[in-house]
């Protein structure tokens, strides 16, 4: 039966040289495991869509390849190691003239090499499978455009073929892919807000044969591009901060769990005497707290906030 997880936590990419970029970066994932249909390919693209909508992004797209494809159009060719390498690099930067002149010296078929030409181009609707079927003979290759089609299908019963676009340039650098690849791009961002795709291989290394696919979603990208569109997020503000002087822990401490055990969030703070009330109140805003309660001297006084002012209140 398929398994599905999730996760959410810092990753660690080494990069070569100096690229201005973090290693560290902060992902939201899903996993959907022993299920090797196009259904749970769709699933992962539609799950992306929803994900992206819940953030409050408007206008996205979710480019859709596969690896297959690549490597059915590659082995037509025979290609060598080299020869792969080199051609990745210039679709990459989308090096046209680079891509011409290397196909100059091939020994392929006419259809096979305007393809390769084109591919870095080729991204669109439908009609772009409709071209590539012209032009493969590789099983692989054709069974993956078949597998592009049926998962395109899939989505318009979701509802979201206007999020979806082909790209059969799609490169990843990661060669443990074996099918669907997708990446979502939207405004205010140069990167790729998640990446994903299916894995059927990469699970066996570590004990278990099982099918695979999954996406990631890159927090700091959307967070950037959230920001850069002007996107207004929703936070919870209704935290309750409880201040209390040393003689008043006890009665501080039971005050805060009778609130948690009524579902809020408190946090507990010792008043520093020489610390006034306002940085006291400026600190609840910053970490989206409505209420502060002050427990001193056997009484509890309460004070609520209506947009960045406190009041007082019994």
């Amino acid at each position: 039966m398929p398994i599905r997880l999730s996760y959410c936590g810092s990753t660690f990419i080494h990069r070569r040289g100096y690229q201005g970029k973090m290693s560290e970066i902060s992902q939201i994932g899903a996993e959907l495991m022993n299920d090797g249909s196009s259904d749970a390919d769709a699933e992962m693209i539609a799950l992306t869509v929803e994900c992206l909508a819940k953030s409050g992004l408007k206008e996205f797209k979710i480019d859709v390849g596969h690896a297959g494809l690549i490597r059915g159009i590659f082995e037509e060719a025979h290609f060598n190691k080299d020869e792969i390498a080199e051609y990745k690099k210039y679709v990459a930067n989308k090096n046209i003239f680079a891509v011409e002149e290397m196909m100059e010296s091939q020994n392929i078929s006419a259809n096979l090499k305007e393809f390769l030409i084109r591919l870095p181009d080729l991204f669109g609707g439908k009609e772009v499978l409709e071209y590539a079927r012209k032009c493969v003979t590789r099983q692989e290759a054709i069974e993956a455009l078949d597998r592009l089609d049926t998962v395109y299908d899939i989505l318009v019963s979701y509802g979201l073929e206007q999020n979806i676009t082909y790209d059969l340039s799609m490169l990843n650098h990661y060669d443990y892919y074996t099918g669907i690849i997708f990446k979502a791009y939207t405004y205010g961002t140069g990167e790729a807000l998640v990446t994903g795709g299916r894995y059927d291989n990469l699970i066996e290394q570590f004990g278990k044969k099982a099918s695979a696919v999954g996406l990631a979603i890159v927090l700091d990208q959307l967070m950037n591009a959230l920001a850069s569109q002007e996107v207004d997020i929703e936070t919870d503000q209704s935290g309750i901060l409880v201040l209390y002087r040393s003689a008043n822990r006890k009665e501080a401490i039971q005050l805060a769990n009778e609130e948690r055990t009524k579902g809020h969030c408190v946090l507990t703070m010792r008043k520093n005497a020489a610390t006034p009330m306002d940085l006291y109140e400026d600190y609840a805003v910053r970490n989206q707290i409505s209420r502060i309660i002050y427990v001193e001297a056997g009484k509890c006084t309460q004070f609520e906030r209506e947009n960045t002012n406190w009041r007082e209140t019994k």
